[in-house]
């Protein structure tokens, strides 16, 4: 088990694949198909173009 342990640490697949593992899982956002019909809704008060042009916008320049 010692050899595995030395050929992950100085190959370069390891570090690769958990790059790629964090693009996949930054890039995931499931509660995006369910927040514009959330924001709609009678309780928020929001319309459609609110939503679209200015919360949205903001939303996704926060995650940098």
């Amino acid at each position: 088990m010692d050899c595995w342990k030395e050929a992950v640490g100085r190959s370069w697949i390891y570090p690769m694949l958990i790059i790629c593992a964090n693009g996949f899982f930054s890039t995931m956002r499931p509660s995006e198909y369910f927040l514009t019909p959330y924001l709609t809704g009678p309780d928020k008060n929001l319309t459609i173009e609110e939503v679209t042009n200015q919360i949205l916008p903001v939303w996704t320049y926060s995650y940098l």
